[in-house]
């Protein structure tokens, strides 16, 4: 098991989020998302390495699922600023 991949299974286990099955299936990057589905938080199976995808990703996916943006090389909470970039609005342990 890759060091990130422990990182993000352990900070969801702790915060009562679901990982999906298929997030196994892929290699572990800096940028995750997570969705609030049925009351309950759960983590996309796929990870990002640059801004643009996770961008990509939430215009695609999250326009109207309450969402929040982790980066977990930073230990940030993330939030949109415009419609390509990215800002730090917390700490990644206050998040769910």
């Amino acid at each position: 098991m890759s060091k990130l991949r422990k990182i993000i299974e352990d900070f969801c286990n702790a915060k009562g989020i679901s990982v999906p099955s298929g997030f196994k299936r892929h290699t572990p990057s800096r940028y995750a998302v997570i969705k609030k589905e049925n009351d309950c938080w759960q983590l996309t199976a796929k990870t990002w390495f640059t801004v643009c995808d996770v961008i990509n990703y939430l215009d695609n996916y999250c326009d109207d699922v309450e969402h929040k943006i982790l980066d977990f090389k930073e230990d940030a909470e993330l939030k949109r600023r415009g419609e390509k970039q990215l800002e730090r609005s917390g700490n990644i342990q206050d998040v769910a």
